[in-house]
């Protein structure tokens, strides 16, 4: 059968200065290697890295003519997929809509409601339950034949059927490697590593961790399912040798969760001689001086850590299981071997005063990482902190604008007004310092690498004070 598998696009032209990075959606190419292993012809449309509106979906679907759309369903795109899916059957009503994705994961309900015109829903990890469903649409199967396929979900007129059992693919060597060569490689970008290819790969799933925010391990569940050294490796190669990607962003929510797993990978890109810049997402209470030591010999460029709050008492309401000493120990070891820093900071977490957010600031002004990113704690949907919210009758939701940018719950103690204000005073505090613009001088390369950078921070903040300061 003939299959495109959607990427629905994240933002306009106004919010793409929030996020000066697109990536590519790495497990639709998980899902399109399999169903080429089945035998499938297979398309992936990535209309955020294409930029495509509306009516570029539908010249595709008039162009291309599929048998099958599958849309990848994340909350805040929720209400575009519905969109999608109504020009599908707008187009033509024998198409079949398939979707998938966290939102339908968590709540599945909801997202069916929304998205009234999707034949099927998957949850769980897809790839071998979506070419299954699909062999069973194209032998005409009814909804009663196709029960017992794991993950299914279904509205038939008011009623719904979902499946209990959601699958985990536990031995994830066993994959195909994922098409890559589907995506247009070359718009997917970082816009501080402008000018090198782009790409990310995803070593590992599951998170043991309890962050109460964090939704990692309600997708993926907490024991840690991982790719071997030599499986990540032979990807790695693919990367650099067959697509010339210069950099890449391992996405694993926890890179480091094994220490000795980060040794064997790095020790292993030395050993081939694979010449690459990469980064990670890492824990502060996971690091040591040999594994930060062969991560910057084997090529790491940034660290992005957790710190999320100047508070002890913040960190143990958040679950996230380290304390400030930690932070700094991680910090202090990091810079001492030369790999640049992102810490990511939370502003208005339930326990918080005014005060607190202060001292995060002040905090971050500390650490004094090469880009902080302030955020709002973001509630999404099956988390502790969502349940938390909905108990207390403080949830705001309004999927289209669930971005760690904007505020989707009421304080208890500081104003909506208030903590819109300590968003920008954070980024303007943070990156409106002479000591940082030196910074950026010293490791820019050269005065064009220095303008663009400054021409998008200063659109980016216009941007922030106008939605910051206005009163949605």
């Amino acid at each position: 059968m003939k299959i495109v598998l959607v990427k629905p696009r994240y933002f306009d032209h106004k919010h793409r200065f929030y996020f000066t990075i697109c990536i590519p959606p790495i497990g639709l190419t998980y899902l399109a290697s399999s169903l080429l292993e089945a035998g499938h012809d297979v398309s992936i449309l990535d209309m955020e890295a294409l930029r495509m509106d509306e009516s570029g979906f539908y010249r595709y679907l008039k162009e291309n003519n599929p048998d099958i759309v599958g849309i990848d369903v994340r909350t805040p795109l929720v209400n575009k997929a519905a969109k999608l899916a109504s020009i599908t059957k707008e187009y033509s009503n024998d198409i079949k809509v398939v979707i998938g994705g966290p939102h339908l994961f968590i709540m599945p309900k909801d997202a069916l409601e929304i998205i009234k015109n999707a034949d099927f829903g998957l949850r769980g990890e897809c790839e071998y339950t979506l070419v299954e469903l699909i062999e069973g649409i194209s032998l005409n199967k009814n909804f009663d034949e196709l029960q017992n396929i794991e993950g299914i979900c279904y509205r038939l007129n008011d009623n719904f059927f979902i499946s209990d059992k959601v699958p985990l693919i536990k031995d994830l060597n066993i994959l195909p490697m994922p098409a890559h060569y589907l995506l247009p490689i070359e718009k997917y970008f970082d816009d501080f590593v402008r000018g090198e290819k782009y790409y990310s790969i995803m070593t590992a799933r599951g998170c043991r961790y309890r962050c109460i925010f964090c939704g990692q391990a309600l997708l993926y569940g907490r024991k840690m399912r991982i790719r071997s050294v030599a499986n990540v490796l032979e990807e790695i190669e693919i990367l650099v040798k067959k697509y010339d990607i210069r950099y890449i962003s391992f996405v694993d929510a926890t890179f480091n969760y094994s220490i000795e797993r980060a040794i064997s990978i790095c020790r292993e890109i030395i050993k081939r001689k694979l010449r690459f810049d990469w980064r990670i997402k890492a824990r502060v209470d996971l690091v040591n001086y040999e594994m930060l030591s062969l991560m910057k010999e084997a090529g790491c460029k940034l660290i992005s850590y957790g710190v999320e709050s100047a508070s002890n008492d913040t960190l143990k309401y958040l679950k996230k299981g380290y304390t400030i000493n930690d932070v700094r120990y991680a910090f202090k070891l990091t810079k001492e071997v030369g790999i640049n820093i992102c810490g990511y900071f939370l502003l208005g977490s339930l326990n918080e005063s005014k005060n607190d957010c202060l001292a995060t600031i002040k905090f971050a002004k500390e650490l004094n990482p090469l880009f902080a990113q302030f955020m709002f704690p973001l509630p999404l949907p099956g988390t502790e902190l969502y349940q938390n919210l909905k108990k207390k009758n403080i949830l705001v939701i309004n999927w289209d604008r669930y971005y760690f940018h904007f505020l989707n719950y009421k304080h208890p103690c500081i104003s909506r007004k208030e903590l819109k204000k300590l968003y920008v005073k954070a980024n303007f505090d943070f990156y409106f310092r002479f000591s940082y613009f030196l910074q950026q001088i010293k490791i820019s390369k050269g005065w064009n690498d220095l303008l663009r950078k400054a021409k998008i921070g200063i659109i980016a903040f216009i941007y922030l004070l106008r939605d910051k300061l206005s009163k949605k």
